[in-house]
């Protein structure tokens, strides 16, 4: 399975990434409501190479959340990274 999630995971454009880094490596998939559930869980443990990096991924996934119908709490690490 993890084969697959992988393979699927390259074939996706970088529009479907929250953060690509500066080397070019894309983080946290937003292509489906399972993988945007999941990055909203892994966001306050992600490391961003800045504070604007941090910010713009989280508006990404929310827009992501919005997109697919999924409550995202106020208090969460990525709702707050929005203030």
């Amino acid at each position: 399975m993890a084969t697959s999630m992988a393979g699927d995971r390259e074939h996706l454009p970088d529009e479907q990434f929250a953060y690509i880094d500066s080397r070019g490596q894309r983080h946290l998939p937003l292509a489906d409501s399972e993988q945007v559930r999941r990055a909203i869980t892994r966001f306050g443990r992600m490391r961003f190479e800045s504070w604007q990096a941090r910010q713009r991924a989280a508006y990404r996934i929310l827009a992501a959340a919005q997109r697919y119908g999924l409550e995202v709490d106020p208090e969460d690490d990525v709702s707050r990274a929005t203030r």
